[in-house]
């Protein structure tokens, strides 16, 4: 009866402990990209809303299997609010290190990465991020998802 009930605290506290970890998450959505390729013209485009009062940090995550041929990923990343372009940023993004070996978190062919894009950011309404990938290669195979993460500064 003991082993149950312990089993159950540290269940609870491994729980808490999660949740408490992820409350400064206030939007994280990914969009897929076409199974044949990411096209250079077919841009990953992400809408959110923030509270203009606060201040947020912006991740890119890209999600990558074997199939990705080179190192590193170069993005185009242009963040617009009510349809005005406010800013346009390139970013580059290792994903493999120099002998090869993938970088970031995952298991098998399947990989995630992240980059910080803004930090300390004045929040902002109905914008969106277009993000393109700014390889020279019309159709790049390998990329399977490309994601933002919006976290609150505390």
């Amino acid at each position: 009866m003991k082993q149950n009930s312990f089993l159950k605290v540290i269940i609870f506290t491994f729980l808490i402990g999660f949740i408490s970890c992820n409350q400064k998450d206030v939007f994280f959505e990914y969009k897929k990209v076409e199974t044949d390729g990411w096209k250079i013209d077919n841009p990953v485009k992400i809408s959110y809303n923030l509270d203009t009062l606060k201040k947020y940090n912006f991740y890119i995550h890209v999600r990558n299997n074997n199939e990705y041929e080179y190192q590193n990923l170069w993005l185009f990343v242009t963040q617009k609010h009510k349809n005005e372009v406010v800013k346009t940023d390139t970013i580059e993004l290792f994903l493999a290190d120099k002998f090869g070996k993938w970088l970031g978190s995952g298991v098998g062919a399947l990989r995630e990465n992240s980059i910080l894009y803004q930090k300390d950011e004045q929040g902002l309404d109905s914008c969106e991020i277009i993000i393109t990938q700014g390889m020279r290669k019309d159709n790049l195979q390998g990329i399977q998802e490309v994601g933002l993460r919006i976290k609150k500064v505390e």
